[in-house]
C-alpha cells in the first residue's frame, strides 16, 4: 500500500462508501480490492470522526468477500453499527414516552432534528444519533416543572435546558435555529404506524432553515461532519415536492446564506448523488469550486463537532502561557474568517463574540465554552 494512499485513495474510497450506503448501490470493487488492514483502519477512523459508520457499513456488506476488510476489522464495524441501531431504538422509545407524558399534561412537544431527519433516510436506524432535541412552543417553564415532577434533575442553560431520561440525554428548547416568530404555524403531525404513535415535527420549510443555521453554527464553533451533509441531501430528496423553494431562496438571500447553501448543496450533489437515488432542486446552484474545496477539506479534517482535531480542556488550557492561549483562540478566529464569503453575517457575529470574550479567556485561563448550567 503506498504511503500517499490515505491522501488520495482513502478520500475516494470513503466517499464511495458513504454514497453507496445511502443509495443502496454496490461500491466500485476496484477501489477496495487489495486494501490492507492499515487502509481499512483509516477508513474506519474517518467514518467514526464523520459519524457515518452505520451508513458505510451498509455499503461494505454489499462488497464481495474478497474486497471486505479482514474479519477482526469487519467485526469492529459490525459492533459499532449494532450500537448505533440499539441507541436509535432506545432513543425512539424514550421520545415516544416523553411525548405521551407531555401530551397527557396538555403540552405539545415538537421533535427537532435527530429522529425527524432520520425518517428521510432509506435505513433510519443506521444514522448515528445524538441528543434528543425537543422544542416547547408554549409553556416552556411549565414543561420544565413537569420534568422536575418526574423526579428528574434539570440543568438550566441559556439556549436550552438539559436532563437525562432513562439514560438518554434530552435537550429542552424554548427556541430553535431559523425561527422567525414564536407565533408562526410551522408544525405538522406524524403518525408512526409501527409504534402507533402520533408526534409533531417542524414543517419542511422551517426544518430546512433549522438545518442550515444549525450546520453553520457548528461549522464555526468546531467543525461539521459528513453526517450533516447526508442529512441535508436526504432531506432535500425527500421533501422537494413540499418545499416552497422560492420562499426558501428569499430567506437564504435575506440571511446572506445563498453562497453557503449553493456550495454545501453542490458538494452533496458531487459526492453523494451520482446514482439515481437522489433528486436535488436545480435552484440550489453549482457553487464555487474554490469554496467547494475549502468546505470539503475542512469537513474531512475537523469532522463532526471537531472530533477529528485534538481538543484541550479548561485545565490544560489554564496551564498554558498567555501567548499560547491567545494563539489558540486566534486560530479559531482565523479558521472561521475563511468562511466569511459563504456566510458573512454569521462569521461576523461569531468573530465579534470571540473578541468580546478573548480577554476574559486569556486572563481566566478558560477555553471558550458555554456558561456552566445551574441545576434545579
Amino acid at each position: 500500500m503506498s504511503n500517499n494512499w490515505a491522501n488520495v485513495g482513502s478520500t475516494t474510497a470513503f466517499w464511495e462508501l458513504v454514497r453507496c450506503g445511502l443509495s443502496g448501490d454496490t461500491p466500485k470493487e476496484e477501489l477496495f480490492s487489495g486494501l490492507d488492514d492499515s487502509a481499512w483502519e483509516y477508513l474506519f477512523h474517518q467514518a467514526k470522526v464523520q459519524t457515518v459508520i452505520g451508513i458505510c457499513y451498509q455499503a461494505i456488506q454489499t462488497l464481495p468477500k474478497t474486497c471486505q476488510p479482514s474479519w477482526p476489522l469487519l467485526l469492529k464495524w459490525h459492533v459499532h453499527t449494532d450500537y448505533i441501531i440499539a441507541t436509535n431504538e432506545k432513543q425512539r422509545k424514550v421520545w415516544f414516552e416523553i411525548n405521551r407524558r407531555f401530551r397527557e399534561a396538555g403540552i405539545r412537544p415538537i421533535l427537532l432534528k435527530g429522529i425527524s431527519i432520520a425518517a428521510y433516510y432509506p435505513s433510519p436506524m443506521y444514522r448515528a444519533t445524538g441528543d434528543l432535541d425537543i422544542y416547547i412552543p408554549d409553556e416552556f417553564q411549565q414543561a420544565t416543572g413537569i420534568v422536575k415532577s418526574w423526579g428528574i434533575e434539570v440543568k438550566r442553560g441559556v439556549w436550552h435546558h438539559q436532563f437525562s431520561y432513562k439514560g438518554v440525554d434530552v435537550e429542552l428548547h424554548h427556541t430553535y435555529w431559523g425561527q422567525e416568530s414564536t407565533t408562526e404555524n410551522c408544525f405538522k403531525d406524524i403518525v408512526d404506524e409501527t409504534e402507533n404513535e402520533t408526534y409533531s415535527v417542524l414543517d419542511e420549510q422551517r426544518n430546512a432553515r433549522l438545518q442550515i443555521e444549525h450546520i453553520i453554527h457548528h461549522l464555526l464553533e468546531g467543525g461539521i461532519g459528513i453526517r450533516h451533509l447526508c442529512d441535508w441531501i436526504v432531506f432535500l430528496a425527500g421533501s422537494h415536492d413540499t418545499l416552497d423553494t422560492e420562499k426558501l431562496k428569499d430567506w437564504f438571500k435575506q440571511k446572506k446564506l445563498e453562497c453557503f447553501v449553493h456550495t454545501f448543496s453542490a458538494l452533496g450533489t458531487e459526492r453523494l448523488c451520482k446514482g439515481n437515488f437522489f433528486f436535488l432542486p436545480k435552484k440550489c446552484g453549482k457553487g464555487n469550486k474554490k469554496y467547494l474545496a475549502l468546505l470539503e477539506q475542512d469537513m474531512l479534517e475537523y469532522g463532526n463537532f471537531g472530533l477529528g482535531r485534538p481538543k484541550i480542556d479548561d485545565y490544560e488550557f489554564k496551564k498554558l502561557s498567555i501567548i499560547k492561549r491567545s494563539g489558540i483562540v486566534w486560530q479559531r478566529v482565523i479558521r472561521a474568517w475563511r468562511f466569511r464569503s459563504l456566510c458573512p453575517v454569521y462569521v461576523d457575529d461569531y468573530v465579534r463574540g470571540v473578541i468580546i470574550y478573548i480577554y476574559k479567556s486569556i486572563v481566566s485561563g478558560r477555553a471558550f465554552s458555554h456558561k456552566k448550567r445551574n441545576t434545579e
